[in-house]
């Protein structure tokens, strides 16, 4: 049997995207603790795509998160700046990102599973 790994770079999409979705989580999280989040992020050139459910007392509009998802892009360093001395060809600029969000509310099916109440199996 072979095992196999995979280690990524600093400014690897991946880690982008993992970088992206902890903000987006954190943001979620500063105005409401008990947010169930579960939010994939895909990177390619400048698209951005989210996808996932989330559900939370903090009602952020499409705008919110967009916005959220550029500041999480300038913070890593991508920024015009950084275009500048890199080339436009190379990089990403979070000013820049084309973003499409496909982000619903958790089912009431999964949510009566890890409710406090759970699935009536636990005492």
């Amino acid at each position: 049997m072979r095992k196999t790994s995979e280690w990524v770079s600093l400014g690897h999409p991946d880690k982008v995207a993992d970088y992206i979705s902890c903000y987006l989580l954190d943001r979620y999280l500063d105005r409401d603790p008990y947010t169930r989040f579960a939010v994939e992020v895909q990177i390619k050139d400048n698209f951005v795509t989210l996808g996932g459910e989330v559900t939370s007392k903090a009602n952020y509009s499409p705008e919110d998160i967009a916005a959220f998802v550029r500041t999480a892009v300038n913070q890593i360093g991508y920024t015009s700046e950084y275009q500048k001395r890199w080339g436009k060809e190379n990089t990403i600029c979070g000013d820049d990102l084309i973003i499409t969000q496909h982000i619903g509310q958790q089912s009431p099916d999964i949510a009566q599973g890890v409710d406090n109440s759970g699935w009536g199996d636990l005492m």
